[in-house]
């Protein structure tokens, strides 16, 4: 077992968190391209919460970057970001959770809205 030693931990999700996936025709100043599993994505940083996460680790907190397309995707994003230095611990998203309590008791989500959104140029 491994115990991590730490009293606050904040957890960031990769899609639309993040980065926004864009597609291959999609321009932008910021659009980077991703190699993952031998398929080429292209990405847009999601620059608010990127700043939520580097003033996280500032603030002393364990900063974790989990992702439901698993480790390795999370991995190449982190990279890809230069986050490194940012991040602990990288993490398949969780497929089951148990606990007492709702998500929303232990949990408080936070989304900010930030420049970079696609959804946003229409």
């Amino acid at each position: 077992m491994t115990v991590i030693e730490t009293e606050h931990v904040v957890f960031f999700d990769v899609d639309e968190t993040l980065i926004f996936n864009v597609g291959l025709k999609y321009s932008h100043p910021e659009k980077l391209s991703v190699v993952y599993q031998g398929f080429k994505s292209f990405i847009v940083p999601h620059n608010t919460h990127i700043e939520a996460l580097k003033k996280h680790k500032e603030n002393g907190y364990t900063v974790v970057v989990w992702s439901h397309g698993r480790w390795g995707w999370a991995e190449a994003i982190v990279k890809v970001l230069k986050l490194q230095s940012y991040v602990d611990f990288v993490f398949s998203k969780p497929d089951f959770m148990y606990d007492d309590a709702a998500l929303d008791d232990n949990f408080m989500r936070i989304w900010k809205e930030d420049k970079n959104n696609p959804d946003n140029k229409k």
